[in-house]
């Protein structure tokens, strides 16, 4: 077998050596994981009937002794392969497989975990199984669109507000400001969804800053809230070769950031 890669994991067991091979390290909303298993017997007899493959997010709950217990699934999907083989023989199996990660589904957080978990049926009657966790995040759209306010405009996301909101089907971001927006603005809290044409729309709320004495009594009222639509179309957010617009972008984040400052001054 090939020495394994950050695409390739392994993992030794007393009958086999196996590795679950991927097509990229990390993955989004949407995407579709390409998987290769290898399974390389040591020599001795074992006869394996079938393998169950599957994908799930797990969520956890965290226990009053600081560990996390599962508590269920948001997610689950299944293959089931029929392959007898005895892995008595030296030469090895690979075998391909792939799931579709549904575009609206919960990402990766503190509490819920995606994995790739396969069982082994043995001919006798007995199962083995592995379990590899990886990483799914937001839309890659989404993703790119916060690069460039990282980027252009030195905002940086705080990952614990980072929300998938089931009824909305949206994903909400908390964008905190550098030294060039921190004395205008708290932070901007950006809610988006993907329509069936591509575009990104959904609200932004930014959270200003208080600057004189009136500000803190609107603060104390909600009222030093500013709302705003958020609307990037497919075309403006892609070229024709699929590269993201980043000049249309930040052009579009500046537009939006400026109309909400100056709705105070």
């Amino acid at each position: 077998m090939k020495k394994s890669t950050p695409l390739r994991w392994s993992y030794g067991i007393e009958w086999a050596q196996i590795e679950i091979e991927v097509n990229k390290t990390k993955f989004h909303q949407g995407d579709t994981l390409c998987c290769m298993l290898h399974l390389q017997g040591n020599g001795r007899e074992r006869r394996i009937k079938g393998f169950k493959i599957i994908l799930e997010a797990t969520r956890y709950r965290t226990l009053g002794n600081g560990y996390a217990k599962p508590i269920g699934h948001d997610y689950r999907q299944s293959i089931e392969i029929d392959t007898a083989i005895n892995l008595e023989s030296p030469k090895p199996l690979s075998l391909p497989f792939d799931f579709q990660i549904p575009k609206d589904i919960c990402f990766s957080d503190r509490m819920l975990s995606w994995a790739i978990h396969i069982d082994f049926r043995r001919s006798n009657g007995s199962n083995e199984s592995v379990t590899r966790t990886f990483e799914v995040l937001p839309r890659e759209s989404f993703m790119e669109i916060l690069k460039v306010a990282e980027a252009i405009f030195g905002f940086r996301e705080n990952l614990h507000v980072r929300e998938w909101i089931k009824d909305s089907r949206a994903t909400r971001f908390y964008l905190e400001p550098d030294d060039k927006y921190k004395k205008q603005l708290d932070a901007i809290l950006l809610e988006i969804i993907e329509t069936e044409d591509g575009n990104i729309e959904g609200e932004f709320e930014f959270d200003l800053q208080e600057r004189k004495l009136t500000d803190y009594f609107r603060a104390i009222a909600g009222k030093d809230k500013v709302r705003l639509p958020f609307l990037i179309k497919k075309e403006d957010l892609y070229d024709d070769k699929g590269r993201l617009k980043h000049e249309v972008v930040a052009s579009y984040l500046r537009k939006q950031i400026d109309l909400a400052l100056q709705r105070t001054s």
